[in-house]
């Protein structure tokens, strides 16, 4: 028993110097510095800061960083059909480089074809009819209806003289009284049908009336708008191309319904000569960004290889974000504004390719745009706290009202004598802003 006390006494003792021994190492053990893996990149570590990247001695890069997907400069554009009906033909497939104008693909219209055919023989005649308007009778007709004329004067001589006979033989009692009155009658007659004559030849004479004109001329506009309808009505069923560019969605094949309640894409097709990087940047990491910066983009799919582009325009509203690296520790909630990065010409990259973009701010003079001011809700020094720039320099100097109160003064009018609420020493420095998640 005393032996076996003394092995267990030992042991103790030996556990106790092994432990202090490693407390003792990892005490004087240096700390390793932090490094932060941005939810915002995928697979770049950057400072815990991601706004600015601080080194000893001289100054350091200062890096803005966020996710980014690939657009065309223009957007893409849904090509959909101008009306309802069943796909006849699609014209064009994925990758394929189209023309501004080219059919893409055709509906079955051959009934509107039809309607295109019934158009034009009515416009056809109802021109034919103007023409004959405007140009008057013709001279045969005019020679026709003096004629007529001449015809009628004769009868009318030849009954004028068997009506006198007749009146004569009645006074002698030669005739009936009823056969003169029948001579008359037929006197009578001659002489309407020959003034009718006289006023058809002068109507021919005359031509054309000006209000038959004009309404010639509006039933051929009539006939006109009704074809142009029906052509309208044919081109529709033509789905072209609005653009030159390539396909890069095929929605729907030959066969399929175009109704109004579904979504009437054929394809989708994009101008991919000029292509740019939609970034999402955190609103906490906004206030040094400026057109003109210098931004350098990476993906996965790139491998080692990057690419540079330029922040070309810079949103003036804050959004949800819409971009995620789908990581578990990614803040999703967060509100974010869209940076605009232009990559050079000539550059094949997938369309919505997701990629890392670094922007650094100090590639280019950093300006808050006013747009920005409003946005950031922040005062002129706190916003030189992100800029070397003084606060002085962003207060205009009619802005100075006085009878202010003193606390107020150094922030409406820099010039009064009050307080100052920025360091002389740290003006033109950057200094590190606590968070409010920190």
């Amino acid at each position: 028993m005393i032996f076996t006390a003394s092995r267990t006494s030992a042991s103790f003792a030996v556990f106790f110097v092994t432990t202090a021994t490693a407390i003792a190492l990892f005490q004087d053990a240096p700390a390793r510095p932090g490094i932060a893996i941005n939810p915002v990149v995928t697979g770049t570590t950057v400072p815990v800061d991601p706004l600015f990247a601080q080194g000893d001695g001289e100054e350091a890069a200062r890096i803005v960083a966020g996710l980014g997907v690939v657009e065309p400069l223009t957007g893409a554009t849904d090509v959909a059909s101008g009306m309802v009906g069943v796909l006849a033909s699609v014209l064009a497939d994925e990758g394929d480089r189209v023309r501004r104008g080219q059919v893409l693909a055709e509906l079955f219209n051959d009934d509107l074809k039809a309607r295109v055919a019934q158009a034009e023989a009515t416009l056809q005649i109802k021109r034919a009819q103007l023409a004959m308007i405007e140009k008057g009778p013709r001279q045969q007709e005019i020679l026709q209806a003096e004629a007529q004329v001449r015809e009628e004067e004769s009868n009318l001589k030849l009954l004028n003289l068997q009506f006198e006979r007749r009146r004569t033989l009645a006074a002698q009692g030669a005739v009936s009284r009823e056969e003169v009155n029948q001579v008359a009658s037929s006197l009578s007659a001659s002489r309407e049908r020959r003034a009718s004559a006289i006023q058809a030849l002068l109507i021919l004479r005359d031509g054309s009336r000006p209000e038959e004109v004009d309404a010639a001329r509006g039933e051929v506009a009539l006939a006109e708008n009704q074809l142009a309808e029906a052509r309208a009505a044919v081109e529709k069923s033509y789905v072209r191309a609005p653009i030159d560019g390539i396909v890069l969605r095929r929605y729907r094949e030959p066969g399929e319904a175009i109704t109004s309640q579904a979504a009437a894409s054929v394809m989708q097709i994009a101008d991919i000569s000029r292509l740019i990087v939609r970034t999402q940047i955190d609103e906490a990491d906004i206030a040094a960004l400026a057109v003109g910066q210098t931004a350098t983009i990476s993906a996965a799919a790139f491998g080692e290889r990057k690419l540079t582009g330029t922040v070309q325009r810079i949103s003036p509203r804050l959004g949800a974000k819409t971009i995620t690296a789908e990581g578990p520790t990614e803040k999703r909630d967060t509100r974010v504004l869209d940076v605009i990065v232009a990559l050079p010409e000539n550059i094949v990259v997938p369309i919505n390719l997701r990629v890392d973009v670094l922007i650094d701010v100090s590639s280019a003079p950093t300006t808050i745009k006013p747009e920005l001011r409003g946005t950031l809700q922040a005062s002129p020094e706190t916003l030189a706290l992100f800029q070397d720039i003084d606060p002085i320099d962003m207060i205009e100097e009619e802005s100075c009202v006085p009878g202010h109160k003193p606390e107020d003064a150094a922030r409406t009018c820099p010039f009064a004598s009050a307080p100052t609420l920025v360091d002389p020493t740290q003006t033109g420095a950057i200094r590190k802003l606590a968070r409010r998640d920190e």
